[in-house]
Order: structure tokens, then C-alpha cells, then sequence
């Protein structure tokens, strides 16, 4: 079985994950094979120490799987994770936990090589001819050759669940009722988030002071995944409402802010 070849997106991240800068934009960094995002990773996580007490940058590698993304954040000094399947964002992770995870993301399928051995048994048995043997071969080659095509022209997975958006008039009342300052904290590396009900979001990280030092703007729309209601957003990634005063979203529990 062919190793995987991830997808990344940088933040606040220099091309090697070596330096990080609030300045530095986003940055998308295509068919990463799993030795050089370990290199990354452990470079991810030399940076988290080094900013340690730094919250003017925040950063972050999205990581792309052929079923879904994984976003690791240097944070607090080490390493956390945010999936939608488990929100791992509170712990702290080391690069061999993480790339565990991504093995559970991957898609199940036969060990490496066992095909490969019965495709042996099947193609060098005794009781097949020549020519049996090479229309096997050329039906191998054309199926082998199928599966690649459609895997690059397949659609590229989301950051969500499969969902359904919710009519105009339910996703509105649904913003309404959502509409309003979160955060997570008052104190440096907090977020602040910012839910209007036209669907805009902004959010923020916390200097010293509730100090504004980052801040990125997004939209969201209704959606019912599952049975739950909830608001996508552009990323794409799913926002939680728990009740009136608690959102999550990206894994972090954001409270409504009362004045």
C-alpha cells in the first residue's frame, strides 16, 4: 500500500515550520509525505516552546487526510489537536500522538503486500494459461488504472460531516439566537469570538488587556448534521451551540460575554 501524501495549510508558519510570525501569511504546502510532516511537526513543536509566553502569533498546521482534516496548534508550549470525530484540543500531544491519530483517520484496507500476494497466487496459479494470464494482467492494469483517475479528479473532502443546510427563514432565526460576543478567557492567548446575525463571525486573539493582536473574519450559515443544529462556517468547520451562553468551535468552549 502507497504511503500517504497529505495536504497542509501553514499559519503564522514559514515553509519548513522552522519560524514563526504574525506577519507570515497562510500558506499551502501540497503532497507532504509522511516523513516530512513528521520533520514539520517536530519543527511545529520546537517553535511552541520557543513561544511559549509570545501570543502575538498563533501557530497552526491544518493537515488534510483523504477523509477528513486535522488542525494541530502550538499552544501553552506544546502541541494540541482539533477533529471533529474527537475534540482533542485541551491536551497536549507529542508528534508521535499525533501522526497515531492520522494512522485512525486513514482509510482501513488490506495490509501492504497481502494483495499483492494473492494477486501472485491468482496470476501465477497452475491452472492458468498464458493467455489467461495476461488478460488478468491487462484487467489489473486497466483497474489500477481507473481507481487513479478517479482519485485525483474526486472532490476534496470538507472540514464537516456530511449536513443539510437549513431554510433561509430557520437558518435566520437560528443566527439570531446565536448572535453575539463569546470568549474564552479575559487573559493573553484567549479568543474572542463575534457572531452576527447576518452570518459574519470575527475572531480574535487576546493580548495583555483584551488587547486585539490577531483577528480574521469568517461567515457561517445554518446546518443539521445528524439531528444536531449547528453553523458551518467558510472554513469549512462546524460550530457547535450548546446552549443561549456556550459555542465551540476549532475545540475551544467560548462563553458569552455578559458586558
Amino acid at each position: 500500500m502507497a504511503a500517504p501524501i497529505y495536504s497542509l495549510t501553514l499559519h503564522h508558519l514559514s515553509p519548513d515550520a522552522k519560524e514563526a510570525s504574525a506577519a507570515l501569511a497562510d500558506l499551502e504546502v501540497s503532497r507532504v509525505t509522511p516523513e516530512k510532516l513528521r520533520t514539520m511537526l517536530t519543527s511545529l513543536a520546537e517553535v511552541a516552546a520557543k513561544h511559549r509566553t509570545d501570543f502575538s502569533v498563533t501557530p497552526e498546521i491544518r493537515i488534510k487526510t483523504d477523509r477528513s482534516e486535522l488542525l494541530v496548534r502550538a499552544r501553552d508550549g506544546g502541541l494540541t489537536l482539533v477533529s471533529w470525530d474527537k475534540k482533542l484540543g485541551g491536551q497536549n500531544l507529542t508528534v508521535a500522538d499525533i501522526l497515531a491519530q492520522l494512522d485512525q483517520t486513514a482509510p482501513s484496507g488490506v495490509p501492504a503486500g497481502r494483495s499483492e500476494q494473492a494477486a501472485g497466487r491468482a496470476v501465477g496459479g497452475s491452472g492458468l494459461s498464458g493467455r489467461s494470464k495476461i488478460i488478468l494482467l491487462v484487467a489489473a492494469v486497466v483497474a489500477i488504472n481507473a481507481f487513479t483517475a478517479w482519485n485525483l479528479l474526486k472532490p476534496e473532502p470538507g472540514f464537516v460531516p456530511p449536513h443539510q443546510l437549513l431554510p433561509t427563514d430557520e437558518a435566520r432565526a437560528l443566527l439570531m439566537r446565536a448572535a453575539g460576543e463569546y470568549e474564552t478567557g479575559a487573559t493573553a492567548g484567549d479568543r474572542r469570538l463575534i457572531i452576527q446575525a447576518d452570518g459574519s463571525l470575527i475572531l480574535s486573539t487576546y493580548g495583555p488587556r483584551r488587547t486585539i493582536v490577531e483577528q480574521m473574519n469568517r461567515s457561517a450559515k445554518g446546518a443539521n448534521i445528524q439531528g444536531q443544529v449547528v453553523l458551518v462556517t467558510s472554513d469549512p468547520s462546524v460550530l457547535e451551540i450548546r446552549d443561549r451562553d456556550t459555542v465551540v468551535l476549532y475545540g475551544n468552549v467560548y462563553k458569552r460575554r455578559s458586558s
